[in-house]
Parts: C-alpha cells; structure tokens; sequence
C-alpha cells in the first residue's frame, strides 16, 4: 500500500490504482504541455511524433 499524507487527512493506494489514478495522468499531462509549448515556439512537431507512426 502507498500512504499519502496531506496536512491532517491520509489516503493510499493498492496496486494499479496508484500509477493508473494518479502516475499516468501527471505523466500526460506534462507531456502534453512540452509538446504545446514546443509547438507554440515553432518548432515543427506534428501529431504523429506525439502518438507514434502505426
């Protein structure tokens, strides 16, 4: 189990709810904001270097 403590109040995790609730959506954000940055300083960058060629 992983524990947080946030000022008086505890929660935690079991397993895949950890990376799956709150790993994974911080991970995509902040790649999501590198690409947009990139992108808005002109960099030439376009979907398919985000999601990969199929």
């Amino acid at each position: 189990m992983i524990a947080l403590n946030a000022s008086e109040r505890e929660s935690g995790f079991r397993g895949l709810s950890y990376p799956q609730s709150l790993v994974l959506p911080n991970i995509m954000f902040h790649a999501t904001a590198v690409f947009n940055i990139l992108r808005h300083n002109g960099v030439a960058i376009g979907k398919l270097d985000r999601l990969g060629a199929e």
